[in-house]
């Protein structure tokens, strides 16, 4: 019984592997259709394919079953003709009328023609590419450019079209093969947005007839005239009976008929799934390679950038308006869609009685339009309704962007490589696999801004980042993957998940094996305390037991915190840090490590003891005070001579348009009255600032707070007033804060009318310092914490001092 199964015998449960047939070509593959798109495609095809001849009859083509059962290559066959249709009384009429049917009108009969159920017949390619045309003459034009390369089309319309002015843009010279193609170029090439509002101000169906926001393209305006003014709420009772705007599967709901079809396609089904249903669908397949994508806009962008570096894709796109940014020095970017965010969210004005509710979401509500800051009118509180509309609005902006930054956080995880991994010699998950002990781990938080990869700030501060110093060193760093937390706690279930995973590598370290290591170092043990015991006990034990917390099997039962799929992990580009700034170094050794105990008996006395330590550490930690404190930073070029902070505080008082700048943070109270120690070592804006030796750095002010989420409270309520306020024209001193990356779970968590008082300061433009000289009343206090911070009252308690760094 060769090649069966005995009757009691074990099913196999690994896929079959298809092999490309190819030489040399090494792919492989579990699905055979996707081994199928693949072989046309390898490479290593330098055969051609099989034609099959006119002169060959149909009745000496055999087809194999095999061959009959699977999905048949597509073929066209000259020398064969459809045999015609025989009528049912076994003769032909020639006079009978197909394709419409008889029907009485009293005395005579009429013809009529019904509507047909069914759409034209498409038109094919003729070079059979498997895309199909709704009329002919589409079919033509698509022929003479088909199987061509993008570089071979340009050149191809250039030299057909290229003398005709019609075709030819008069700004770039790019040749279109299309008019209208050229016209819709044209606009957006030769002329600014201003430009061509005024070329347009007498369309009407370029605006809103609502909002009046001006639309290049009058499909995108009649999209957003449907929705503009209108929550999606008040949209989904408008079609609530409608069907087509509601899917029947789930509760996904859609103002958009074509969206939501395209939804009801791809809804409850995976994207293996969706690759077996449209496997035969060219359309869903890059023609350079082996991906697939549903959404057709996704599969052209990735064709456009298919096999490109980004050094390539800044050539191509070189004359490209919409992947450059010109406002900011030239900044390039590969996907249309993030340029256009990003001039939204940086140099767009926003009109805040039109604002729309994605606008909100997005938009950050203190650092939108670059060129407006320092540029807004202060409010006048006279003018009552004005007044209290324009705070009401922002307030929901801030609220609804804060909503939607802390409604889904993540946790990823990322490793540095050693230097003997060789992307030459190996590949990551056989190095991840055969190798942990030279894997360092990472566990880090993120917003949903980010994409699979690390946090930014490792790239944009790699010397003072654990995974940017190491490739700094030269070594290569890794994403694994990262797990999702929705919901308005999402922030806190993520900063636990990670102070439990960053601990377990804190105690995992210290014990022999081979393992991976971790490279954490603020052990975060705030957010640990948020952890039940239960859960800090399985961590302890995982640590000890030397249980991984990564996994590479993706269906174990194990206890690990992430299982990750091997051949998704991705390189982390560090694009900020210079090639010539990378060198060769070993990594920083592991502390001594100690044998792991062996008997049951001594595994749980270790972690008993461990527990009990760590509650002790987390409580004394819980007792620790907390500090909001103030620095203000001023050029000393604006002092000359002066190196006494209250000399030059005294001096502020009499100038006129000085700017200066300002931190707002909080952390643990300073056993010498400094700010937190973390700026002598960690990331800190205040010695970046402090760096080229020309600024010097005042604390103002340091008033203690309950505990750390008081602190993150009152340093929201600062940065949120100090970031409202430092927008509107100053007639004195303007300050402008430095640190604006706001804890918006905290902001959250105030109480209205804080949130309220936060945003009314801000509107009449109120200093977040008072250099009065009589003593000046607060508008907002609590304990220790006042705002605004009377400067004369802090130098009379001797609590100004200049801020100093080892470094500096």
């Amino acid at each position: 019984m060769s090649g069966c199964l005995s009757k009691g015998g074990k099913e196999p449960v690994e896929p079959p592997i298809f092999n490309c047939k190819w030489t040399p070509c090494k792919r492989k593959f579990t699905l055979k259709f996707l081994l199928e798109k693949h072989e046309i495609l390898c490479p290593h095809n330098n055969l051609l394919q099989p034609t099959l001849s006119p002169a060959i009859s149909p009745s000496s083509v055999t087809i194999p079953t095999s061959e009959f059962l699977s999905t048949p290559t597509s073929c066209t066959f000259a020398a064969l003709t459809p045999p015609p249709t025989p009528d049912s009384t076994g003769s032909s009429s020639a006079n009978i009328t197909t394709g419409r049917k008889r029907k009485s009108d009293g005395s005579r009969v009429l013809l009529s023609t019904p509507k047909s159920t069914s759409s034209k017949p498409k038109v094919s390619c003729p070079k059979q590419c498997g895309k199909t045309f709704s009329r002919k003459s589409e079919a033509t034009r698509h022929r003479k450019l088909c199987g061509l390369t993008d570089e071979e089309k340009k050149k191809a319309i250039k030299i057909r079209f290229g003398n005709d002015p019609t075709h030819v843009c008069c700004n770039c010279g790019e040749v279109f093969e299309q008019t209208n193609g050229k016209t819709a170029h044209e606009d957006r090439c030769a002329l600014t947005v201003d430009e061509m509002k005024e070329k347009y101000k007498d369309d009407p169906g370029h605006f809103c007839c609502n909002c009046a926001q001006f639309f290049i393209d009058t499909s995108n305006r009649q999209q957003h005239e449907r929705s503009c003014g209108v929550t999606k709420e008040e949209m989904m009772e408008r079609f609530k009976d409608n069907v087509q705007h509601w899917c029947s599967k789930c509760d996904y709901f859609s103002v958009n008929v074509s969206n939501m079809s395209k939804h009801k396609a791809a809804c409850n089904k995976t994207k293996e799934e969706l690759m077996i249903e449209y496997r035969d669908d060219p359309k869903r397949w890059c023609s350079k390679c082996d991906y697939f994508s549903f959404d057709l806009t996704t599969l052209s962008r990735h064709e456009a950038a298919c096999s490109k570096t980004k050094e390539e894709l800044m050539i191509v796109y070189k004359d490209d308006p919409y992947h450059w940014c010109e406002q900011c020095g030239h900044l390039f970017f590969s996907d249309v869609r993030s340029q256009k965010l990003h001039k939204l969210r940086y140099h767009t004005h926003i009109d805040v009685r039109t604002i729309t509710l994605q606008q909100m979401k997005v938009v950050h509500p203190l650092k939108h339009n670059n060129d407006g800051i320092g540029e807004e009118d202060p409010l006048d509180p006279l003018d009552k309704e004005n007044f209290d509309f324009i705070v009401k609005k922002k307030l929901e902006w801030a609220d609804t962007f804060a909503h939607n930054k802390a409604d889904t956080n993540f946790v990823y995880r990322a490793a540095c490589l050693s230097h003997s991994f060789s992307s030459s010699s190996t590949t990551y998950s056989d190095f991840v696999v055969g190798h942990p002990e030279e894997v360092g781990a990472y566990s880090g938080v993120k917003g949903k801004v980010e994409g699979l990869d690390i946090h930014n700030w490792h790239k944009y501060f790699p010397q003072k980042s654990k995974p940017g110093q190491a490739a700094l060193r030269g070594q290569e760093i890794v994403f694994f993957g990262q797990t999702c937390f929705k919901g308005q706690d999402s922030a806190t279930q993520a900063r636990k998940q990670e102070a439990l995973e960053i601990n377990y590598g804190f105690y995992a370290n210290k014990y022999k094996g081979e393992k991976m290591y971790y490279i954490n170092v603020e052990r975060e043990l705030t957010n640990l305390s948020y952890n039940s015991d239960a859960a800090i006990m399985k961590m302890l034990s995982m640590a000890v037991r030397g249980e991984p917390s990564f996994c590479h099997k993706t269906e174990c039962e194990c206890p690990a915190y992430f299982h990750f799929e091997l051949d998704k992990m991705k390189k982390v580009e560090f694009s900020s840090i210079d090639k010539t700034r990378i060198k060769k170094e070993s990594p920083p050794r592991l502390p001594p490590q100690k044998a792991r105990p062996q008997t049951e008996e001594d595994l749980k006395r270790e972690i008993d003891r461990l527990f009990r330590s760590l509650k002790e550490e987390m409580r004394l930690n819980l007792e620790t005070k907390f500090n909001v404190y103030s620095v203000l930073i001023v050029n000393k070029a604006d002092f000359p001579g002066m190196s006494d902070p209250c000399e030059i505080l005294v001096a502020l008082r009499t100038r006129k348009g000085l700017v200066v700048w300002c931190y707002s943070g909080k952390g643990v109270e300073a056993a010498d009255g400094n700010i937190h120690a973390h700026h002598q070592y960690g990331e800190s804006t205040i010695m970046n600032e402090l760096e080229k030796g020309d600024k010097i750095a005042i604390k103002i002010a340091r008033m203690r707070c309950s505990c750390q989420r008081d602190a993150e409270e009152k340093e929201a309520f600062l940065q949120y007033t100090t970031g409202v306020s430092s927008r509107k024209k100053s007639h004195g001193i303007r300050i402008v804060p430095i640190n604006i990356r706001m804890e918006w779970t905290a902001w959250l968590r105030l109480s209205d009318p804080i949130r309220k008082l936060a945003q009314e300061c801000g509107e009449l433009g109120t200093s977040l310092y008072s250099f009065a000289d009589h003593p000046y009343a607060p508008l907002y206090q609590e304990g220790e914490f006042v705002y605004p911070i009377d400067v004369a009252r802090q130098v009379e308690k001797g609590e100004v001092a200049i801020v100093k760094f080892v470094d500096c």
